[in-house]
């Protein structure tokens, strides 16, 4: 195969994802749309945290996608920060705007086996104190 050929049918490979990707009606978020989704991402994640854990000021959160389509747009992002307690902790959600711009959900979805380990700690504390015990 000459390098022609090749080039010729890397164009044609090419397009031919380039048309899938129209066809899906998916791309990437415009910047407004991000911006949108990664502020109401990161207060959800941030006021679910901190019900669970003491953080300290390194919090850090990244947008780990966003994806527009007919329906809207859908965004994940991860919240990691460091406990008072000096642990590693990370959350992850995931927030759906209308294609109007509006948030239509926003949840939390995951999270690091250590955060899940305390938040269940915290929930049978609670659940404890709550039944007068």
């Amino acid at each position: 195969m000459t390098i022609r050929h090749f080039t010729k049918n890397m164009a044609l490979v090419l397009g031919v994802l380039a048309g899938a990707l129209q066809a899906t009606g998916e791309g990437q978020c415009s910047d407004q749309n991000a911006s949108i989704i990664e502020s109401a991402l990161e207060s959800r994640l941030e006021a679910e945290s901190s019900a669970v854990v003491w953080m300290r000021n390194n919090k850090k959160f990244e947008l780990n996608s966003c994806l527009a389509s007919g329906d809207g747009n859908e965004g994940e992002g991860t919240l990691s920060f460091t406990g008072a307690d000096g642990a590693a902790y990370w959350v992850k959600g995931r927030a759906r705007l209308n294609p109007g711009g509006k948030i239509v959900s926003n949840e939390f979805i995951d999270a690091s086996n250590s955060f899940k380990t305390l938040a269940i700690m915290k929930a049978g504390a609670m659940a404890a104190g709550a039944g007068g015990g």
